[in-house]
């Protein structure tokens, strides 16, 4: 990238996309929280609480990288799976979730 000039901000985001339904079962799924159900919901539903406007489809994507020949990044579930079972497990384990989440 130095080399060719192509200096910049870049946004970089996993490969693939998903909703907020999605990433909510891969963290449940490999959270292994059993007792944890979710349900998918409209936009709408979070309107009051949340009141910030929502596009109807949002992706965050590495095109600027992808335009230059760059696919740095692994799927979205694979890293999330990743960074859930590495960093969030030892750091916020079941013992230390009960009371704090």
């Amino acid at each position: 990238m130095i080399a060719t000039r192509d200096f910049g901000l870049y946004n970089m985001a996993g490969e693939g996309y998903c909703s907020r339904y999605d990433v909510a079962k891969k963290m449940v799924e490999v959270l292994g929280l059993k007792e944890v159900k979710v349900k998918p919901v409209k936009s709408d539903f979070f309107k009051k609480q949340f009141f910030a406007p929502r596009p109807a489809f949002e992706v965050v994507e590495s095109r600027k990288l992808h335009d230059k020949g760059f696919r740095l990044m692994r799927q979205w579930d694979e890293a999330l799976e990743d960074y859930l079972k590495t960093y969030f497990v030892k750091n916020y384990g079941k013992e230390k979730r009960r009371g704090n989440l």
